[in-house]
């Protein structure tokens, strides 16, 4: 093995083996996670007391056969183990479906800059007693909230409406995304191409194919309704049905 390809070798080798939260501190109102060289610090807050707690471990990334990430956390040889989602400046550990820790690397202010929005759409998907409306979609990331457009076929030129907006970014995660069922994300179809429309603004995103919050900002304030138009989507292997499972609003902030 020559010099260079010997660099790109170690290089890669650095790059498979490193994590996006490396280095990385993640705050919220009551808890820090502090990730540094395959090993973690949580410190807790205790708000009635004013105790706090602090522990250390090893943690690890893994990767299913679904593209889905785990965080691994390992503390006195004990395993446990937390859906999450890395992106932008945010960190969101899940319990099943549930954020149990919601945290910035900025500032735990930026906390304040997520909003729950009102979200209607033109159609939703009934199954007996459930429905998948979009009613829940902007809380607070909870994969419990599914929305499903409801119209035969694959949904294009179905919508979404965002009310009484006045946001800098919003972050869509696309498909069928369950802790308990990870295959309905690829069973399911996804959107892909996106029509965004506001009161000063019309553009469309290509949307990724993958579990994870999708970035789309805007580039105007004072905007009272945001539409989300499907275009496009990536078929489902299974059904036509295409889902969205959530939809992050962010306000504008001055820090």
């Amino acid at each position: 093995m020559n010099k260079t390809n010997l660099i790109i070798f170690f290089l890669c080798c650095i790059y498979m083996n490193s994590y996006s939260i490396e280095n990385q501190n993640y705050s919220s109102e009551e808890t820090s996670f502090y990730f540094f060289d395959k090993t973690f610090k949580q410190t807790t807050l205790n708000m009635e007391t004013g105790e706090i707690f602090v522990r250390n471990g090893d943690f690890k990334i893994l990767h299913d056969k679904y593209d889905n990430q785990q965080l691994v956390l390992t503390v006195d040889g004990n395993e446990e183990k937390y859906r999450f989602f890395e992106f932008d400046d945010w960190l969101i550990l899940y319990k099943n479906n549930i954020p149990f820790f919601f945290g910035n690397k900025v500032s735990s202010r930026l906390l304040e800059s997520l909003c729950f929005k009102p979200i209607t759409a033109t159609s939703f998907l009934k199954e007996g007693k459930k429905e998948y409306s979009s009613n829940k979609l902007s809380r607070w990331a909870n994969l419990n909230y599914v929305w499903s457009e409801g119209v035969d076929g694959y949904g294009i030129g179905e919508k979404l409406f965002i009310s009484e907006a006045d946001l800098s970014k919003i972050y869509i995660l696309p498909g069928y995304v369950s802790a308990e069922r990870p295959d309905l994300y690829k069973k399911n179809s996804r959107p892909k191409t996106l029509r965004i429309t506001t009161d000063t603004e019309s553009f469309t995103v290509e949307l990724k194919d993958k579990v994870e919050f999708q970035e789309i900002k805007f580039n105007n304030r004072n905007n009272k309704k945001i539409i989300i138009e499907i275009l496009d989507v990536y078929k489902g292997d299974l059904y036509e049905d295409t889902c969205i499972s959530s939809v992050l609003c962010r306000t504008w902030t001055s820090y």
